[in-house]
């Protein structure tokens, strides 16, 4: 198969191709190519208009590209890999797809509108038949934190003699799924309640907690008032920072107004963030 035909079978080379905007990380053959540009990290496009000299038969994708990976790289393994990895992912997102509509029907089935879940801030469809499918009414718990703890949201404790470590990383014991469908919906609510939001602003701006520190500890208490909300078998009510019901509209200017997150902030916590996973990598 010639470099042509190899392209033909990876869609974002033909994309690059067909755009005349290929890059390369090297010169081609001696003056086939333009020169490099520095402000590119070193690296050059080639625009339409130019004509190539060299073997590529007048494109300068095929001609500098596959010289520059010639006896470097196998191409057609390359092109095989890469479309059998995109086959593996469209035949997994289907299987998902499926899986995730007979949840949902199952869902319907047993609880129709299921009033009680769906008016808890950041549950959808989605994340309520995960929910419903692991908690069910909540009798099975007897209290918010045991099902916070069934979760694995609920933070581990370490002791060893007269030390003690509380307040740890959460345990994670729970069902991975349940507990990624709550912290989803947990990074939707802080958004939507001012209570869930005030409680998020103070971690990030007061504790110099990182987002997704801050979005796991929302997490814990979405879970536990969701144990409520089945427990007590009424629907959610939006309340502001001194217990008073609110609309949603007007639960979302409180947000808005009181609760946002500055930039520097974030900006902050971020960096924070990847220099310790850079530090631990360097231990």
């Amino acid at each position: 198969m010639g470099v042509s035909g190899r392209v033909e079978r990876v869609p974002w080379l033909v994309a690059d191709r067909d755009r005349g905007t290929a890059t390369v990380a090297a010169p081609g053959p001696a003056g086939c190519c333009p020169p490099l540009d520095p402000d590119r990290g070193g690296r050059f496009a080639y625009p339409r208009r130019l004509r190539c000299a060299g073997t590529g038969g007048g494109d300068p994708f095929l001609c500098c590209g596959a010289s520059f990976w010639e006896g470097h790289v196998d191409l057609d393994a390359l092109a095989f890999d890469v479309t059998e990895h995109l086959s593996d992912m469209a035949t997994a997102k289907a299987r998902i797809e499926r899986a995730t509509t007979q949840a949902r029907r199952y869902w319907e089935q047993l609880y129709g509108d299921d009033e009680l879940l769906m008016s808890i801030p950041g549950v959808g469809p989605v994340t309520a038949c995960v929910i419903r499918g692991f908690l069910a009414d909540g009798s099975a718990f007897p209290s918010a934190k045991a099902a916070a703890s069934y979760v694995g949201l609920n933070p581990s404790t370490w002791s060893s003699g007269t030390v003690s470590q509380p307040s740890r990383a959460i345990t994670k014991e729970g069902p991975a799924v349940l507990r990624l469908a709550f912290f989803q919906a947990a990074n939707a609510a802080r958004r939507q309640d001012p209570q869930l939001a005030g409680f998020y602003h103070r971690l990030m701006t007061a504790h110099g907690h990182c987002h997704t520190q801050a979005c796991v500890a929302v997490a814990r208490k979405l879970v536990e008032r969701t144990w409520t909300v089945l427990h007590r078998g009424t629907p959610y009510q939006l309340r502001d920072s001194r217990g008073q019901p609110i609309s949603h509209l007007e639960a979302k200017q409180v947000v808005k107004d009181r609760c946002t997150v500055p930039d520097h902030v974030r900006a902050s916590a971020r960096a924070h963030s990847a220099a310790t996973n850079r530090g631990k990598l360097t231990r």
